[in-house]
This record gives structure tokens, sequence and C-alpha cells, in this order.
């Protein structure tokens, strides 16, 4: 399996590099992929500037521009990255209150580079001067104004004390152009495209995530090894104690069961693993997770529930992360039982609660159900199913997994 990163060249005037912007490409097509969550998109950037390519050697030593969202900018993503090796590009349209100026100037305090992105796009709320005086750039568009207005943007610009990196430059006479109304920085088709870097990812099993999966499949979990991989990994350490889905801190994590490690550690796998534009596989895939979790709970059955929301979040999770099912059964220490439930090879235990949860998807009232020693009757069936779905929900949605 391989990582995919888009790469741009920033210049100056003299055509020396500044820095490389930072782009997230699909790990299927290497082309520019129209995915709705950009919290996703700057994670997955991240992940694989930081642990796959590492960051210095993407950018030669010099300064990697990354767009951030709100989200990624309140929940401290950018200090994954050195401040002197990281600009923090900020959409021009993001909502602006307190929280987020008081974030953008503990970075500017910090020694980050801030850089005001698209501050052509209409509608930006980081137009007043308290605002840009806190960008070292703004990128603008240079090409859609008019002569009047690029004179206006300058002057006010000057004023601020931000600079002009100057995008979508194409042709010599928008590179003129940009220099003329003093632009330090220049990015666009005239220099160079944006190259699609790749590099082989290590088997998941090698991964400090496959690492961590690989303990919570164990009959009995040493919890103290989960806290040891969840440590020695930066990305993972952040997502624990900063992520949406983390908020934690290492007395919580003594207080968390191998359950609780499981669910965090499956919806990461599910966030920072899916190569389609929506989240709705992965969902399906936690969903499936959880309802077999909660079924093994309320069955005369000697399975672990942990193991059964793994297995079913599994099921699924070729088509999250757009491998073979083969490549996925090699990549993860599974137990036989759940190996063989997975690839069909046998029936057990562990593949009856699995034939159960996917017709039960199904919805169908002329399949049958396998029997599995449920102790719950069909109404409260009903209603854990409900819940499953409800959970899965706040799980993808932010709220802290426990």
């Amino acid at each position: 399996m391989n990582a995919y990163i888009g790469r741009q060249a920033i210049y100056r005037a003299n055509y020396e590099i500044a820095g490389y912007e930072l782009l997230y490409r699909n790990g299927q097509s290497r082309n520019t992929a129209a995915i709705s969550d950009g919290d996703a998109a700057t994670r997955r950037v991240l992940a694989d500037a930081v642990n796959v390519f590492g960051v210095a050697s993407l950018t030669g030593g010099l300064p990697a521009f990354i767009n951030f969202t709100r989200k990624l900018l309140i929940e401290d993503f950018a200090y994954l990255v050195e401040p002197g090796m990281l600009a923090v590009e900020v959409p021009s349209d993001i909502p602006v209150d307190e929280t987020l100026l008081e974030k953008l100037e503990q970075l500017r305090r910090d020694g980050y580079k801030l850089v005001l992105d698209d501050y052509n796009s209409a509608g930006s709320g980081m137009r007043d001067g308290r605002m840009l005086g806190m960008f070292d750039y703004v990128r603008v568009n240079l090409t859609r104004l008019s002569r009047m207005k690029k004179l206006e943007l300058t002057h006010y610009l000057e004023s601020s004390g931000a600079q002009i990196l100057a995008g979508q430059v194409e042709t010599e006479k928008d590179f003129k152009a940009a220099v003329e109304y003093g632009a330090a920085l220049f990015q666009g088709y005239y220099f160079d495209r944006p190259a699609c870097l790749s590099k082989n990812v290590p088997p998941m099993a090698d991964s400090p995530l496959g690492k961590l999966l690989g303990e919570l499949l164990q009959v009995q979990v040493n919890m103290e090894r989960c806290s040891e991989i969840l440590r020695g990994d930066s990305f993972l350490n952040h997502l624990f104690f900063h992520g949406s889905a983390g908020g934690f801190s290492w007395e919580k994590l003594s207080e968390l069961d191998a359950g609780g490690l499981a669910h965090w550690t499956g919806l990461i796998l599910l966030k920072q693993g899916n190569v389609n534009p929506s989240d709705a596989l992965a969902r399906r895939a936690y969903l499936r997770g959880l309802f077999i979790e909660r079924l093994i709970e309320n069955a005369d059955t000697p399975l672990l529930p942990r193991r059964g929301f793994l297995m079913g979040m599994f099921s699924q999770l070729d088509r999250v992360m757009g491998v073979t099912l083969n490549n996925l059964l090699g990549a993860l220490d599974l137990a036989p039982e759940m190996r063989d439930a997975l690839s069909g090879k046998l029936e057990n235990e562990y593949s009856m609660f699995l034939q159960y949860a996917v017709i039960y998807e199904m919805g169908n009232e002329r399949l049958i159900l396998p029997e599995i020693g449920l102790k719950i009757n069909d109404f409260q069936i009903s209603h854990l199913y409900m819940q499953c779905i409800s959970d899965t929900d706040a799980a993808f949605d932010g709220i802290s997994v426990s």
C-alpha cells in the first residue's frame, strides 16, 4: 500500500524556492480528490508527512505550507510539526471568534508563520486590520483584480505588515505583474505544476496503530504496552490527547478499559485509513462492530465483546481502506477463528455473530437470523441497534469515545 501527497514549490522573486505547499492526494488515483471532509484531508496530509515521508525529506528542510481547518487549528494539530518547518495556511472564509484568534496569536508567539489563504474569496471574515496583522503572508490571485484593486490591496496589506504570496501565477506576464505589485512569494504553473509523491507504507502490523490493534486483539490486553505505543508515536499521541475523539490523559488511560481503547483505536483507523470521498462506509464498519460487540454482551457465549467489535469493523475495512481482504487479513494478527469467520472458510461462533449482524442490517424479514444464544427479545434488539447508531454518530461527530 502506498501513501500519496501533493507538493508544489513556492518561489521568491529571484526564483529561489522558499518552501513547498503540501496537498492532499487520493491514494488510488493520484489525482486531487474531491473530498467532503476537510478535517480528514488535513489529518491525512499531516499523518503522512510526519510519519511516512518525513517533513524535512519532503521539503528539503524548507517550510511546509499546509492548509488547516478551523477544527484542527483549535485542536492544536499544527504542533505536530516544528515551528520553523511549518507555515500554517488559514482559509479566508473560516468562522472567526475569540477562540480562533487566541489560537492564531499563540501560534504566532510560538514561532509559526501564518498564511491567510485565498484572500480574494467573497465573504472572508479575515479582512479587518486586527486579523490581517496576525499573518505573515496573504495568498492572493492578482490576475483576478483590476489595476486599481491591486493598488488598493497592496497599500492595505503594507499597513498590516503582511506580505503577498501571489497564487495562480501561470505566465511570465503574471509573474512580472506580481513583482510590480510587491509580492514576496510566488506559486503557480509558470514555475511548476504540483507533483504527486508516493511512498510505500509499512505493513499495518508494523505501524504504531497496527501494533496497538495487535495488543487489543489478545485475550489478555497489556495496557502498559498500549501506553508505550501511544507515547512512542507523535501522531497517535496527539490524537489521543487533543483529537476530537480523544481529550484523554495518561491517568485516564489507566482508567480506560481495553474495550474503550479498542473503540478509540478503531475510530482512528477508520478515519485515517478511509480512501472514500465520504465517511459513510467507515461509519457502517464502526456500527457493525458496535452491534456485534453488544450482541455478544447480551448472549450466552464465551466470546470477548472487544474482539467482536474489532471483527465487525474488520469485515468492512477492505472497502474503507481500498485494499483486498487477503491483504487485510495478512496484515492483522487475528485469532484463527476470527480469520476463518472473516474469510468465510469455516463456520464458527464468530461467523454466526457476523452473519447475524449482516442479515439484521438488511432489514429483510424473510431472511432467517442464525441462533446465537441471545438473552434479549426482538424489541430489545431493535433498541440496542438504534443505540449503536446513535453511538456511532456521536463517535464520528467528535464526541469522546470511551
